[in-house]
C-alpha cells in the first residue's frame, strides 16, 4: 500500500514529483497544482501548493524596468513581464529581448539586459 504523497506503478511505489500533490492512499496518479503554484516533491495536501515567484530584476544603467503586474518589495508574481524601457539616445542592446516573463522555474527568462547608446548628442 502506498502512502498520501505517493502514487503506484505496476505496484511500486513512487514519489509525487513536485508541483503535484496526492492526498490519499494507493493512487495511480499524483495531482497537479494549479497555474502558476508548485509544491515539494511528495506533497500530501493542496496547502503545499504555493505561489511561484522569481527574484525582481536587477536595476538597468541608463533605463528602467517595467513590470505588469506591478514587482512588490523584491519578488515579482509567476506571469509577470518586465519590459525594459531605455532613456533617450539609447536601446537595448540588439540581438536580446526587451521582455522578459517569470517562468514556472521560478526565473525570468533570457537574459540580463543592457541600454547601450545610439545616437550622441552634439553640443552648440
Amino acid at each position: 500500500m502506498c502512502q498520501a504523497g505517493t502514487y503506484v506503478v505496476n505496484g511500486t511505489c513512487h514519489q509525487c514529483p513536485p508541483g503535484t500533490f496526492q492526498p490519499f492512499t494507493s493512487q495511480d496518479s499524483c495531482i497537479s497544482c494549479s497555474d502558476g503554484h508548485t509544491s515539494p516533491a511528495g506533497s500530501v495536501d493542496v496547502s503545499q501548493c504555493t505561489g511561484i515567484t522569481c527574484p525582481q530584476l536587477p536595476p538597468v544603467t541608463n533605463g528602467h524596468i517595467e513590470c505588469e503586474p506591478p514587482c512588490y518589495s523584491t519578488v515579482c508574481d509567476w506571469g509577470t513581464q518586465c519590459q525594459y524601457v531605455c532613456d533617450i539616445d539609447y536601446s537595448v542592446t540588439p540581438g536580446t529581448s526587451e521582455i522578459r516573463l517569470c517562468d514556472e522555474s521560478g526565473q525570468f527568462d533570457g537574459s540580463e539586459e543592457t541600454c547601450t547608446i545610439t545616437r550622441l548628442r552634439t553640443g552648440t
